[in-house]
């Protein structure tokens, strides 16, 4: 099943697939897997049985994607290969893409909620960039600086999770109605925060 959403500053249309980052990447979906029920702009049908195919196939595009996977995961990059398909009733291209990819973000969702999380108890910012960013050193600046990327991700999740409705208060307060706001809609019910507020950053 695929959920949609429309990136309207875009060119290309969004489609997420309910199909995790994980998954995808270890085994991305065939062209008839991530085809999309009907088209996001015309609401042209994707595929009906016995009528040609209103969206077809149109390439493939790469998407770098940097950050843990998974709440015990290391961070890391890798490059996903997203599905791309053409519309014949209005011309619209569509790139289907995995849940846990954020709309112009080079971090995955769940590398987002991580950050946030752990900034939420206080770690310091220069910790949590070492723990989500790649290749990340230690280096005097971000000690003396902390991660200026989680004060943008605070002010700007609402962006990525549409539901959430973040408290007024200081960033740091704001990371933390974020983070509570999204392990609430974890599918299991108890556990670690961090590990809730991942889970709530893929729950469809």
């Amino acid at each position: 099943m695929l959920r949609t959403t429309i990136e309207e500053r875009s060119p290309q249309r969004i489609v997420y697939s309910d199909v995790e980052v994980k998954l995808w990447a270890k085994s991305p979906p065939s062209v008839g897997a991530a085809r999309p029920e009907h088209c996001p702009c015309c609401g042209l049908p994707g595929a009906v049985v016995g009528a040609p195919l209103g969206l077809v196939g149109h390439g493939l595009r790469e998407r770098t994607l940097a950050g843990p996977l998974g709440p015990d995961d290391a961070a890391g990059q890798l490059t996903l290969l997203l599905r791309r398909y053409r519309c014949r009733g209005c011309g619209a291209v569509i790139v289907v893409v995995p849940r846990g990819v954020l709309r112009g973000m080079l971090y995955g969702a769940v590398a987002v909620a991580m950050a946030l999380a752990l900034w939420a108890e206080s770690v310091a910012g220069w910790r949590v960039r070492a723990r989500v960013r790649p290749g990340t050193t230690d280096d005097d600046y971000a000690r003396w600086h902390g991660w200026r990327s989680l004060s943008r991700w605070a002010d700007h999740a609402a962006r990525w999770w549409s539901r959430l409705r973040p408290d007024a208060g200081d960033r740091r307060q704001r990371a933390r109605s974020v983070v509570t706001q999204l392990a609430a809609r974890a599918p299991m019910p108890t556990g670690p925060v961090l590990v809730l507020a991942c889970a709530g950053a893929l729950a469809p």
